[in-house]
């Protein structure tokens, strides 16, 4: 049980984080950019929270598994 509250401790530091990267990455540059970056911070975003959840499952799913290489070889 206490991982589990960690787990959640650490999902909302690490959106704490992203919201002071937002204004971080964001401020006075070009629009392109802008958007680019807040795009790849929800991407993190989203994909947070299926991580920690994985991990604490201790990657039960097969499938999240197989997705996980099935990206690592479309990157190599």
């Amino acid at each position: 049980m206490k991982k589990h509250w960690a787990a959640w401790g650490v999902l909302a530091g690490l959106y704490w984080l992203l919201l002071g990267l937002e204004k971080a990455l964001t401020g006075g540059e070009g629009a392109l950019r802008r958007w680019g970056m807040r795009i790849l911070l929800a991407l993190i975003a989203g994909f947070a929270p299926v991580a920690i959840s994985q991990m604490e499952s201790r990657f039960a799913e097969e499938e999240f598994f197989v997705a996980l290489q099935a990206l690592e070889l479309s990157l190599s």
